[in-house]
């Protein structure tokens, strides 16, 4: 499997990821095509609680830190298909 190119694990696996930017996740295993997905960012529900209890401070510390963030989809899972290669004899 790999994260945005680079060698991640083997799945199941998971991944610390930066939260404020997109990330294309790869699964490939021999005899199935490819699978690819893309983890997107979003604003987290708890930047409103920042605004409220932090200010703007907090708000500051959360958006330069990734924090203010969520990916989704919060879950991958990669359906691999077969490849239609038949073995001849």
């Amino acid at each position: 499997m790999t994260v945005d190119g680079v060698p991640s694990g083997v799945t199941p696996v998971v991944v610390d990821m930066k939260r404020n930017r997109n990330h294309t996740v790869e699964v490939a295993l021999n005899g199935y095509s490819t699978w690819s997905g893309t983890l997107e960012p979003s604003v987290s529900g708890w930047v409103w609680g920042n605004i409220a209890l932090g200010g703007l401070i907090r708000l500051g510390v959360d958006f330069i830190s990734g924090g203010a963030y969520q990916l989704h989809p919060d879950n991958l899972s990669a359906p691999l298909q077969p490849t239609n290669t038949v073995a001849r004899q």
